[in-house]
């Protein structure tokens, strides 16, 4: 059985010159690659600053 794995992502100073769209644009990407590549990752983290998003392999 394997345990539920997750990871916190920090971008709190790439975040403040982001705009909305480019930031979905980095979690879809980054966490599609993650998620293909680490089997166990269940959740990841991405912390833009003042913005935090969780992404989990279910969603």
């Amino acid at each position: 059985m394997r345990k539920p794995y997750g990871m916190n992502l920090n971008y709190a100073k790439a975040g403040a010159a982001m705009d909305d769209e480019a930031i979905h644009e980095t979690i879809t990407y980054i966490a599609t690659f993650i998620f293909a590549w680490v089997k166990n990752a269940d959740w990841i983290t991405f912390d833009f600053g003042a913005d935090m998003q969780k992404v989990t392999r279910k969603k």
